[in-house]
């Protein structure tokens, strides 16, 4: 609240100082995404459609560290700027981020994760034009520091975030809503796609369409979680690629990052037959060129799964506490989920890491059954060209 009521004291300065460095068409525009990696992914639409309104302008992000990898080769992005939570904490934080900002010369702010840091550094930093969006679950502070703001949307929870995004570049920038402004998209590089073709033929997979031929069936499968409230036993991922391998003649890659291997190693453990431990191998800018190999991808709600759907890959979601209204989600995917009283209880600006009941039960209820038959599904889908 302190920085809020000490901003209105000498908004009159700041307003004048950004006034100065207003242009009829921004040529500096800072997005603001400090959330991980599946909210980066929902925000490259408002990257493409920025683009689109702004070609000549330099667009950076201010992005978390760990989410940076998805716009290393985004066409669309001119500057990354890595930052920390621990970078933006107080005040001191906050004015370090905002001087640097400033020193950037930007004219435009949109700010995707809305928080305080998000709302009070673009002020601070000068830029004239500051958009954002409004959290469903704001609190007083935050409704106060919207104010600074120069056009804001409110996010409901019955809305995909993309829709609310969306709705944002309409209202700040009367950038009018169609179907491709809701669109994700993820870059697939040449050497990322020789570096996955290479290591799924050692590993014995045919992954192109030889003459005469017909490629095998892959399917990838994410069995770790970084909020453990969404984690799926290893048992149950064991059994459903068990299943899949053997009633579908598929091979079944398991992917994660460096710290999944335990988790990987987990249900390779409980597995009857063999599937392929590719953890740990590919970048986050690499993934991408993994997972254009796979005919499926299954996995709980997370990252890798919004990168599959940006590319068209079916998936099947195993979404366990989260509100699935909000997540851009299309044709080619298969929601896996309990109606519980208390589901969902995880929400895009207001996540659960610990369960309420303290049984899991939404994740700890699930089957094989339903996941195998979505997964057949849309392998079926697939094989008549939906």
């Amino acid at each position: 609240m302190l920085y809020v009521l000490v901003s209105l004291l000498i908004y009159p300065l700041i307003y004048l100082a950004g006034l100065m460095r207003r242009r009829k068409t921004p040529n500096a525009v800072l997005v603001i995404q400090t959330a991980k990696i599946g909210d980066m992914v929902c925000s490259t639409a408002v990257l493409r459609s920025l683009r689109q309104l702004f070609p000549s302008a330099r667009i950076a992000v201010l992005a978390d560290p760990g989410a940076c990898g998805i716009l290393e080769s985004n066409t669309n992005v001119d500057e990354i700027i890595p930052v920390t939570s621990k970078e933006l904490k107080g005040l001191g934080g906050k004015l370090r981020v905002a001087d640097r900002l400033r020193s950037e010369g930007f004219n435009l702010s949109v700010a995707l994760s809305p928080n305080i840091s998000s709302t009070m550094v673009p002020l601070w930093a000068l830029i004239p034009i500051r958009l954002s969006v409004v959290p469903d679950n704001a609190g007083l502070t935050f409704r106060l520091a919207s104010l600074f703001n120069t056009a804001v949307v409110r996010h409901h929870r019955k809305r995909s975030i993309t829709e609310t995004y969306a709705k944002l570049l309409e209202k700040g920038l009367g950038l009018p809503v169609d179907a491709d402004s809701t669109r994700l998209e993820v870059a697939i590089t040449g050497e990322g796609m020789e570096k996955s073709g290479a290591l799924l033929q050692k590993a014995g997979v045919k992954v192109d369409m030889w003459e005469g031929e017909k490629k095998d069936l892959l399917i990838g499968m994410a069995p770790a979680a970084r909020n453990k409230l969404k984690e799926v036993s290893p048992k149950l991922f064991a059994e459903v690629a068990d299943e899949l391998i053997e009633q579908c003649a598929a091979h079944v890659v398991l992917i994660g990052g460096l710290g999944d291997h335990v988790a990987v190693g987990s249900v390779m453990h409980e597995m009857k037959n063999k599937a392929i431990d590719m953890s740990g191998k590919f970048s986050l800018s690499e993934l991408p060129s993994l997972l254009a190999h796979f005919d499926l991808f299954i996995s709980v709600d997370s990252g890798p799964v919004y990168m599959a759907i940006a590319m068209g890959v079916p998936t099947v979601n195993m979404a366990g506490p989260c509100a699935m209204e909000e997540r851009p989600l299309g044709t080619r995917n298969i929601v896996i989920q309990k109606d519980l009283p208390c589901s969902p209880c995880s929400y895009t600006f207001q996540t659960a890491t610990t369960c309420m009941k303290g049984d899991r039960e939404c994740i700890t209820s699930l089957t094989a059954e339903p996941i195998i038959a979505a997964a057949k599904k849309l392998l079926s889908n697939r094989d008549k060209g939906k």
